[in-house]
């Protein structure tokens, strides 16, 4: 970050950094204070950031205040420190390391190099993105052109592999049992042979209390929309995603196929749980992180082709790529809410 010319003199400057591991805070100049997401503190003073963020430039939505804002959703370290002017650029180099953005006392918050994303100026400029995102972007985009699938170059890139922290992978089952015990009330109920709650219950003694707040509802409602029918049976496709994130699944099938949702009940019916909880893990952090900026890219064609009335690659199904992405986001954290909250927006 480069300061000003003129008389030197220290600045009060806060950083906001998205990483899992922060640097060692090398940079000259004196560390006031820091925190982590462990601080019960830090979410609140993070929301009201995100406030302040969005009344800046006036009420429209624009997308420095909208990637800021998500910047700000997934910060995990808090730094604040006094820096003299003339040390900002070696400054900069750490928060660069860090991926933060930075707010000065003037109201202004900043790229690492200093460069102003908001209040936005004539040049717009967006919160740093790391390297190893920029990567998986170029590739994801890549193999998308050489099957004749073109996305905006202007998409962003997801999290980075340095910014990831996966959900504990016991929870992730959980949530695929969970969601699993609506899904198969939803097949039931479309086959017009429903079961009971009790059947449920018996079928999925634990799993059944491990339903959300909304799962519950549509299981133990005694009428229901057919449109919620429709969306819990579209969630077997979820579950096949965080069933895969867990290698219980070897693989996925391409996005132009449903998956065998008879075979993936038939897993979760027959399951050990306590011994498959104890045994639960991922797979590769690379392979989660790649499909979902393969999902994130895909979702907005889904929503583009959707808008301007046209249809979709025929290798491609708008139902399958929406959930997979769904499952991704609660999972990896790039839509920070819980599962019934979770947004799939391009």
């Amino acid at each position: 970050m480069t300061g000003a010319k003129g008389v030197e003199m220290a600045i009060l400057v806060n950083a906001y950094a998205t990483v899992v591991a922060l640097p060692p805070l090398d940079f000259r100049g004196e560390v006031l204070n820091q925190r982590d997401d462990t601080d019960a503190e830090l979410a609140g003073h993070l929301q009201g950031f995100i406030g302040y963020v969005l009344q800046l430039d006036g009420e429209d939505m624009t997308q420095s205040k909208y990637y800021t804002m998500k910047h700000i959703e997934r910060v995990k370290h808090q730094v604040s420190a006094e820096v003299d002017e003339h040390d900002l650029d070696d400054f900069a180099l750490w928060a660069e390391r860090a991926n933060a953005i930075v707010y000065l006392p003037d109201g202004s918050v900043r790229a690492p190099n200093g460069a102003q994303i908001l209040p936005a100026t004539d040049e717009p400029v967006l919160p740093p993105t790391l390297p190893s995102a920029w990567a998986r972007k170029q590739r994801t985009e890549a193999a998308l052109t050489a099957l004749g699938i073109r996305t905006p170059v202007s998409l962003p890139a997801v999290i980075a592999d340095e910014e990831l922290r996966l959900r504990p992978a016991a929870e992730c089952l959980q949530r695929a049992l969970g969601c699993c015990v609506a899904a198969v009330m939803a097949d039931t109920r479309a086959s017009g042979e429903p079961f009971s709650t009790d059947e449920l219950q018996e079928k999925f003694p634990q799993a059944y209390g491990w339903m959300t707040p909304q799962e519950r509802d549509f299981v133990e409602s005694d009428y229901v929309d057919e449109q919620d029918c429709v969306n819990f049976t579209w969630r077997y496709e979820a579950i096949a995603t965080l069933m895969w994130a867990l290698e219980a699944l070897p693989a996925l099938p391409k996005v132009d196929e449903v998956c065998d949702v008879s075979a993936l009940a038939g897993l979760v019916l027959n399951m050990d749980v306590p011994q498959a909880l104890q045994a639960a893990h991922y797979r590769a952090d690379s392979e989660i992180l790649d499909a979902l900026d393969e999902m994130y890219r895909l979702q907005w064609l889904v929503h583009d082709c959707h808008h301007q009335g046209k249809n979709l690659p025929e290798h491609i199904h708008g139902g399958v790529v929406q959930e997979r992405l769904y499952a991704l986001n609660w999972l990896t954290g790039f839509d920070v809410a819980e599962w019934d909250d979770i947004q799939t927006p391009a």
